[in-house]
């Protein structure tokens, strides 16, 4: 019976028998499942061994890199496969609906589970490849940080009340710093820079801003927020990112690995569309037109969705 689950055009054909659907629909789940965690440990092994992450702001360069926590990757990997699992189930669903076809959910939704064997096995065949990719560089030149803590500070500036100096152990709820422009403090449009000469232009032009909101200071005294904060300090503790701004900066230009990389996700999610289509001819008996329409259909709507 394992062997089927190679042959989706096979494994479409038992499922036309509603008795074949229930032990293949936990076959199917297991590989559903395997396949979140392929996703979930190449994220790791490229976030943690491939990703080089720095601060482009004064005063946090030797600040602990704020790379995604493993809850985030885990979660990130999660919704993305969940979100692309839907996708491709609720596409083919809709058009076995105006296909005038019977139902077979079930059958569906086992046949939908086994395709994530294709992405299971290319997902994992990129660490390898993976492993022969450079490390690439990454600036943060935005970022709000939580309960942020400045130790032996001495800052300056703006409260309610106007201009202040606070010294000592400073903690806030809550740091907004980011670059911007000295002339006007707007922040650059970093996504519309196309290389590396523009980063380095705005990084030129731009200066530190930070803002503090949920202040409290070492002997005991608070301040709702604190804006453009300037001074010193001898190092910057963090609990947790809330955003982060980041851009390529560093780097050469992707090289033959890169690009394989890079074209391997349209690839496995196209292959694990087309293992659906020929399930879902056999299971439904449904011409190839349609079947190729709604191959067509899923794949347009996971390269919208920022899947593929």
């Amino acid at each position: 019976m394992l062997e089927e689950a190679f042959f989706p055009g096979r494994l479409g054909e038992r499922l036309r028998d509603e008795e074949n659907v229930k032990p293949r629909m936990f076959r199917g789940a297991a590989i559903f499942i395997i396949g979140v965690f392929s996703a979930i440990l190449t994220a790791f092994y490229m976030v943690y061994t491939k990703v080089d992450m720095s601060f482009a702001l004064e005063g946090f360069e030797s600040a602990r890199p704020p790379l995604p926590t493993p809850g985030e990757i885990a979660l990130s990997r999660l919704l993305y496969m969940g979100l692309a699992f839907m996708i491709i189930f609720v596409g083919f669903r809709l058009i076995v609906f105006f296909a005038g076809k019977e139902g077979r959910g079930k059958a569906l939704l086992t046949l939908v589970f086994h395709a994530f064997l294709v992405f299971t096995i290319i997902s994992l065949a990129t660490l390898p490849i993976m492993s022969q990719a450079h490390r690439i560089p990454f600036i943060v030149v935005d970022a709000t940080l939580a309960d942020a803590t400045f130790h032996d500070a001495e800052i300056t500036g703006i409260a309610v009340n106007g201009s202040i100096t606070l010294r000592g152990t400073i903690n806030a709820e809550y740091v907004s710093v980011y670059r911007a422009y000295r002339e006007n403090l707007s922040k650059p449009v970093w996504a519309s820079m196309r290389s590396e000469e523009d980063v380095a232009k705005a990084l030129e032009e731009t200066s530190t801003i930070i803002n503090m909101t949920g202040v409290t200071l070492s002997d005991g005294g608070s301040l709702d927020r604190v804006d453009l904060v300037e001074g010193n300090w001898s190092r910057v503790e963090y609990r947790d990112v809330v955003s982060r701004g980041l851009i390529r900066f560093g780097a050469p230009e992707p090289g033959l690995v890169e690009n394989i990389l890079s074209t391997l996700s349209p690839i496995a999610w196209a292959l694990t569309v087309l293992y659906v289509m020929f399930g879902f001819k056999r299971l439904y008996q449904v011409s190839s037109p349609i079947t190729i329409i709604a191959g067509v259909l899923v794949m347009v709507i996971l390269v919208a969705m920022g899947v593929a």
